[in-house]
């Protein structure tokens, strides 16, 4: 069975490495992890992902979702590819922002292991549901 790759983008230490502890407690998947997005955008030309966690601050010129529209318009982020967001941030322009690129889920801080583990089953649940879908995505935005 091919595991399913996971990106984690989030440029604080301990909040990476938390998450990425919460999610290697579940099986079958592969986990990198990114500390900005110009990391992410280097391991996105040599692997793809089905979902990415990334963090809406990343404390360098572009947020989350900068970054996420970047790459998507660059077409070096498959347009099947899950965004769950996290934030720590509620303000209404903030969340506002999130939503408007359409992410699969948001997960706001302090989340807990459980809301991580079922954020992303729900995710890869629905991916499975959509796969024939998501494939012709993909494959439009290569010709």
């Amino acid at each position: 069975m091919q595991k399913n790759r996971i990106a984690i983008v989030e440029d604080n230490t301990t909040a990476r490495i938390n998450l990425r502890s919460h999610l290697i407690t579940m099986e079958n998947l592969e986990i990198s992890s990114y500390s900005n997005g110009k990391e992410l955008r280097n391991g996105l030309r040599t692997k793809n992902f089905e979902v990415i966690f990334i963090d809406f601050h990343l404390g360098q010129n572009k947020n989350g979702v900068e970054w996420a529209q970047s790459l998507l318009e660059s077409e070096i982020l498959n347009p099947s590819t899950s965004l769950i967001f996290i934030t720590s941030d509620r303000l209404p322009q903030t969340i506002g922002q999130i939503l408007d690129l359409h992410p699969d889920m948001i997960l706001l801080k302090p989340y807990t292991i459980k809301s991580v583990v079922t954020a992303l089953r729900k995710c890869l649940a629905v991916r499975s549901e959509l796969l024939p879908a998501l494939d012709f995505l993909d494959k439009k935005n290569r010709n």
